[in-house]
């Protein structure tokens, strides 16, 4: 109860002082978002979305494309230094001088991008799906089709998948050392 309260708070806050559409869902409507009784109510902030990686990735490259840019894939950055009013590319392909350079990288970025390097934390990720599920079990399991999060295990989500047929389950380790099936036998024991 007290971290309902807490939450719902937090929920209130949001909407009061950034404008953020946060509502607290009580334990008695929590049915109208998820279909069971194991949470004790929850809170809905609408202005957290889900990113596709694949899909994202691929309207980058068209988006890229489309304006004339040339890419070359599979050539590693080695290193970018400032030239002049520009910056000097070295690639394992060549050396590139250009008057602009746009770093597009993930949690694993290498030597190439220092500044980002010290910044960027790469976390396991893992998702596991159901198989293919009836609407009408789909419709009592998730009513809204909305992602949920949980507090009780720190990165656990749940999620329906684009077509609304299944129901993806998420969770993040922060560790990257150890068995990397872990998390995964973690995820599917729930």
């Amino acid at each position: 109860y007290e971290q309902y309260e807490k939450m719902a708070r937090g929920a209130e806050r949001l909407a009061k002082k950034l404008g953020i559409e946060s509502y607290a869902v009580p334990h008695a409507e929590q049915r109208n978002y998820i279909g069971t009784d194991f949470y004790r109510g929850g809170t809905v902030r609408t202005d957290i979305g889900g990113l596709h990686p694949a899909k994202f990735h691929a309207e980058l490259l068209r988006v890229a494309l489309a304006s004339g840019l040339t890419v070359h894939s599979h050539t590693a950055v080695k290193s970018i230094e400032r030239n002049g009013s520009g910056f000097r590319v070295v690639t394992s392909a060549g050396t590139v001088d250009a008057r602009q350079v746009l770093v597009c990288t993930n949690g694993y970025t290498d030597g190439a991008a220092p500044f980002l390097r010290r910044r960027l934390v790469p976390v396991r990720s893992r998702i596991i799906v159901t198989e293919e599920l009836a609407p009408d079990v789909m419709a009592r399991l998730m009513p809204k089709l909305m992602t949920i999060t949980e507090n009780r295990q720190l990165g656990f989500y749940y999620r329906p998948s684009p077509d609304g047929k299944r129901i993806l389950l998420g969770g993040r380790d922060s560790s990257r050392v150890g068995d990397p099936i872990a998390p995964k036998l973690l995820l599917r024991k729930g």
